[in-house]
């Protein structure tokens, strides 16, 4: 009796090579892309912050043109005018830095992402930085478009500015640079909370009803606290020079500053948590 003796050859060894961090920052890329509420959010900023920025404009031209024409006025700004639709359109940024994050966890596609990528803060570092080059891109490109068309809608009063106006570009800069910081937080809230509702909502009610609260406050203490919210430290930011509405706030690269450490501080506290907690 024979008996058959199976061969089995050895199994070549299998190296599992671990995505580079352009592999991630690609990958992320393309979710970004095909994620429409993204471009939806994008769209929404563009639209709402040149629209009201322009009606803002052409209101203010419209009352110099009739009132003040050939005589004594009030000094007004015409950049911070033509920049008055970033106040409004932060909204849409702020909304874009939370579903970046929370889309995945809605759709249950972080766990796809986590099997593909374990290193965490290698998937969390490639999510930031393709929210942060399209935030600055497409914001500074809208703050200046915004801005032009206003100074447009002012040539008629004989006192629009222009890029080479005093102040006018540190303000077209810090004003995008504020937006990115906006977008970096409301990441971090995304992170934070993994619930689209529950991060907006939080974003929005620390953006405008504490602003109502502490403005009922009693002097000085309203002031002193003002200064350190974002919106105070946006309307600072528009303006390229210092008028009577803006001299109790913080100067415009000290309010940049405490954005950046606001959006450093969240997105910090975000990466902690995302390293502990389970998908």
């Amino acid at each position: 009796m024979t008996t058959a003796e199976t061969m089995v050859e050895p199994t070549a060894e299998v190296r599992v090579h671990p995505y580079s961090f352009l592999d991630v920052l690609r990958a992320e890329w393309l979710k970004f892309r095909t994620i429409r509420s993204s471009w939806w959010a994008l769209a929404s900023f563009v639209v709402v912050t040149i629209a009201i920025s322009a009606l803002a404009s052409w209101a203010k031209a419209n009352d110099f043109n009739q009132h003040h024409q050939g005589g004594s006025f009030d000094p007004f700004n015409p950049t911070q005018f033509s920049l008055l639709g970033t106040i409004f359109g932060q909204l849409a940024i702020g909304v874009l830095g939370v579903l970046v994050v929370t889309s995945e966890y809605s759709s249950g596609t972080i766990r796809s992402s986590l099997q593909a990528v374990p290193r965490r803060g290698q998937l969390f570092a490639a999510k930031l930085l393709v929210l942060v080059v399209v935030v600055y891109v497409v914001a500074q490109v809208t703050v200046v478009a915004s801005f032009l068309f206003g100074q447009v809608l002012f040539h008629s009063t004989g006192h629009a500015d222009t890029l080479s106006s005093v102040g006018v570009k540190q303000t077209l800069l810090s004003t995008a640079l504020f937006l990115v910081a906006t977008a970096i937080a409301t990441f971090g809230f995304g992170f934070l909370f993994r619930n689209g509702i529950g991060a907006i909502f939080t974003y929005v009610g620390l953006l405008f009803p504490v602003d109502i609260i502490v403005s009922v406050l009693p002097n000085p203490y309203n002031k002193d606290i003002l200064k350190f919210l974002p919106n105070s430290i946006l309307f600072r930011t528009i303006s390229p020079i210092v008028t009577p509405d803006n001299t109790t706030l913080f100067t415009r690269w000290i309010g940049i500053a405490l954005m950046a450490l606001y959006a450093v501080v969240l997105a910090g506290v975000a990466l902690f948590s995302f390293l502990r907690r389970d998908a």
